[in-house]
């Protein structure tokens, strides 16, 4: 009996020990963590040092962020595993499977990050549905991607975050060709105060939901847009491949001269339907033009700036130019690239031509509208 006693005290001093170390948990530790973004590494890790960890969630705490402060994502991987084997069930080892989730998502191991997020079962860490849901959106499981931002926007409070979670609906809803539902949820969005923040991925969005319905008129409207906000974005080189895109199928009944503010624009020439059957004489396949020729050309572009040419896109990596070219010369078109420069920010240019008269360059625009290529008639 005395023995049964004795033990039940011993049980009872811990949970006194453990409930004070919970308490000061809520005053020391607590304050230290919101000092972990205002204080340099080294101050914060040798206030760290001096903690005297007792309770799970304390010696979670410490170990949490000894591995966050390490440099290395290798060896911060290896730390933050052992705080989520070692204190499974506490906040900070909860926390420690998030921001393992989170490192090998951004390496795009989505495989690794859902394990970890889904070992989180605190509704406090609600970050992890936001997280979980750009996992299945990677992993093309739509449905899950909406449930799991759905989750979070309902607990959510993060402006900035609660913006990702719609944009990961939304692209959701466009591989599902739901684009009026993205429209809706588009909606919401800019009900929200002070939302959008990402001007430009939202008129791109807009634009390309409408694009895909075929609704020109307001399609353009915010494609517009994304050329207003940064005509140097990425979002902006996209938005004219698909205006682009839309000028072929409109057959030219699309004014986009916006997009080349640094040209003068001429519209392209209303061509009778016989010009469709215009034999253009083209370089055989599989044979460049004589590199002679291209360089000409390349450098009248740059040194003159003068010329009468076909513009299919513009690219803000020059690897994507190179690409275009190689499929025009799949389909017996020669094109040149080059880069141009504006503000600091450099952008590669797929051209064919120069051509001798706008007319000229017309007829193979037909045929380039033909094999669904989009592009302009430009004067340099």
């Amino acid at each position: 009996m005395k023995i049964r006693i004795i033990g039940l005290l011993l049980i009872l001093s811990f949970m006194i020990l453990e409930l004070n170390a919970l308490t000061l948990f809520k005053s020391e530790y607590t304050e230290l963590e919101n000092s972990y973004q205002k204080i340099d590494d080294a101050t914060f890790e040798a206030q760290l040092n001096a903690l005297k960890p007792i309770a799970s969630e304390e010696k979670a705490f410490v170990a949490y962020y000894k591995a966050k402060l390490i440099p290395d994502v290798n060896t911060m991987i290896i730390e933050m595993v052992k705080v989520a084997d070692t204190y499974p069930k506490t906040e900070y080892g909860q926390k420690a499977c998030l921001e393992l989730g989170i490192i090998y998502f951004l390496q795009r191991d989505t495989g690794k990050s859902s394990i970890y997020l889904a070992k989180i079962t605190l509704p406090s860490i609600n970050d992890k549905n936001l997280w979980l849901s750009q996992v299945y959106l990677k992993q093309g499981e739509n449905d899950k991607a909406i449930q799991y931002s759905q989750s979070y926007l309902v607990n959510s409070t993060d402006p900035e975050k609660m913006e990702t979670a719609y944009y990961v609906i939304a692209n959701a809803y466009i591989n599902q060709r739901r684009y009026d539902n993205v429209q809706s949820l588009l909606d919401r969005l800019d009900s929200v105060q002070g939302l959008p923040k990402h001007n430009i991925y939202y008129n791109y969005l807009r634009g390309y939901a409408y694009d895909m319905c075929n609704n020109n008129e307001m399609a353009l409207r915010y494609y517009r847009n994304v050329f207003k906000l940064d005509r140097y974005s990425q979002y902006a080189f996209m938005a004219e491949d698909r205006l682009l895109s839309m000028k072929a199928r409109m057959r030219d009944n699309l004014d986009i001269s916006f997009i080349y503010p640094d040209s003068v624009y001429h519209p392209a020439p209303v061509v009778p339907d016989t010009a469709k059957t215009i034999t253009v004489v083209l370089p055989p396949p599989g044979i460049d033009p004589p590199i002679e020729s291209v360089q000409d050309s390349l450098q009248m572009v740059k040194n003159t700036g003068h010329g009468i040419f076909l513009q299919l896109g513009r690219f803000s990596s020059e690897s994507n130019a190179q690409n275009l070219m190689l499929k025009l010369k799949d389909d017996q078109f020669s094109a040149i690239y080059f880069p141009t420069k504006l503000d600091n920010k450099i952008t590669y240019r797929v051209l064919m031509g120069p051509y001798k008269t706008e007319a000229q360059a017309e007829k193979i625009r037909v045929k380039l509208n033909e094999k669904s290529y989009g592009s302009i008639i430009i004067k340099r």
